[in-house]
């Protein structure tokens, strides 16, 4: 959709504060995203970026996982969150997990797999929205992006392999999404999501010029997880990445 149309839309469907009202998008048959956030409420950008997310007029619905076991800061209880559907079960089922909990549960088929500790231009949702039908493969930032390159509009690539970062705002088909072996919690679900649609036959793509912010592993570089995300790096070298 082009941003003239949808300012057109924005002007008769608004309500009074900006957001465009859902029954007129379904109306129009316009595609949605579901956006899928896994949090424990480290990142830094989270607070920022969230009602950025939340207002955008393509973002249907928002399922945020909360895996800090019952804690839900005061900046979040203290709104309206419309979009907004929280699981909570009570401990911390980890990113991969999430991500699929929040894709079985999810409305639409456009995803967004995102990262709690990540800033972008939310124009990404007007640039993807009609790419990523079930023909094409997963698409997330370019590594230059990650590092603060940006040297024009957005634009997608096809790629051989998955970049720096890539899984910090990674969209793609519902439809295309094969459950993530579950010795792998924290680590490689991008990789994972990567390679099954190159089998598949779909080519993954990135996205240049996305002026992507972040801490990269925000909370699962902690401490904490180390342990973990060594055996993870031990069975995805053994046994998964030559598959």
């Amino acid at each position: 959709m082009s941003e003239l149309t949808l300012r057109n839309i924005k002007f008769l469907f608004c309500d009074k504060e900006g957001e465009l009202r859902l029954p007129f998008l379904f109306a129009l048959n316009i595609i949605m995203y579901t956006v899928i956030i896994p949090t424990m409420w480290r990142g830094e950008h989270f607070r920022k970026m969230l009602p950025f997310v939340h207002g955008h007029p393509l973002v249907g619905e928002i399922i945020l996982i909360n895996n800090a076991g019952g804690v839900t800061p005061d900046w979040f209880r203290s709104q309206v969150w419309s979009k907004i559907e929280e699981i909570d079960l009570g401990t911390n089922i980890f990113v991969n997990p999430a991500w699929e909990l929040g894709i079985s549960r999810s409305n639409h088929d456009n995803i967004c797999l995102m990262s709690d500790d990540v800033g972008f231009d939310h124009k990404v949702f007007d640039f993807l929205h009609n790419k990523l039908a079930p023909q094409f493969g997963c698409i997330g930032p370019d590594a230059s992006s990650i590092m603060g390159a940006v040297n024009g509009p957005m634009a997608q690539i096809t790629i051989d392999k998955p970049g720096y970062g890539y899984g910090t705002l990674l969209f793609l088909n519902k439809q295309n999404f094969t459950c993530i072996p579950r010795e792998l919690k924290i680590f490689y679900g991008d990789n994972w999501i990567f390679n099954t649609h190159v089998r598949a036959g779909k080519k993954p793509r990135s996205i240049l010029n996305l002026n992507i912010t972040t801490k990269l592993e925000t909370t699962s570089g902690s401490k904490e997880f180390l342990g973990q995300v060594y055996l993870e790096h031990q069975h995805w070298n053994n046994n998964i990445r030559n598959q």
